[in-house]
């Protein structure tokens, strides 16, 4: 499921794509109203982020993944001895 797919199908109101049993995909935008001291609104600052479950063939273990809008897959995963 790449990061276009998902995104075309959360827009609007939708919470959650489910394309199939394997994949599914939920996603959030936050927006941030930053203030002054005195109560005066001086800007906002708005990211989205979207979340992967991906389901192997055999085996019922649901593996999450983020990706923000800014990347087209997910991270990396960490291998070798971790210091």
């Amino acid at each position: 499921m790449s990061l276009q797919e998902r995104k075309t199908h959360m827009a609007g109101d939708a919470a959650i794509y489910i394309k199939s049993r394997f994949a599914v995909c939920t996603g959030i935008q936050v927006t941030t109203v930053w203030m002054r001291n005195n109560g005066n609104p001086i800007g906002t600052s708005t990211f989205a982020l979207y979340i992967r479950g991906t389901v192997k063939d055999n085996d019922r273990t649901i593996r999450y993944e983020p990706c923000s809008p800014r990347c087209s897959t997910p991270p990396p995963k960490k291998t070798g001895v971790q210091r």
